[in-house]
């Protein structure tokens, strides 16, 4: 049998469609063709190979695929605003910014009040300057009778 011959038998062979009689020539004439045992050899090395590798179909695939597509979904929905799970960051931020607001506006209130006091003191600042301007100069009579002025500068 030619070697060519030899390798569509052995692809048959592992294919599943050789009958008995094709199986006996197979091996009856890889006993004489060293080209087409090697190829057998090879063939069997993958086929082995193949096997290793292959896994059995399991049973629920159809449910794990149909999880998986749910756990993307909720990987996705993760990013919904409307997310229960987002609840208590909101409350959080609606706090901040409650007690920022309140800050805020105790700080201006002490701002107008630090003004309206900044004001009253430049107030009686000017009242005690335009008294102390308003006062008559003092004289100082010694006993020999010289008058000395003191000015208010």
């Amino acid at each position: 049998m030619k070697t060519n011959e030899i390798i569509n038998l052995t692809d048959a062979y592992f294919a599943g469609k050789t009958t008995s009689e094709e199986e006996r020539l197979l091996f009856a004439s890889l006993s004489q063709n060293t080209e087409g045992r090697e190829y057998f050899k090879d063939s069997m090395l993958l086929k082995t190979a193949l096997q290793a590798i292959e896994e059995p179909f399991p049973e629920h695939l159809d449910a794990k695929i149909l999880s998986g597509i749910q756990k993307q979904n909720k990987a996705a929905a993760m990013f919904d605003y409307l997310n229960p799970r987002f609840l208590p960051l909101y409350a959080v931020t609606i706090c901040v910014i409650v007690f920022t607001f309140i800050f805020f506006n105790r700080m201006e209130s002490y701002k107008s009040e630090m003004e309206k006091t900044m004001q009253t003191v430049k107030n009686q600042q000017y009242t005690i300057e335009l008294l102390m301007n308003g006062l008559p100069t003092v004289q100082v009579k010694p006993a020999s009778g010289q008058v000395y002025k003191l000015i208010n500068n």
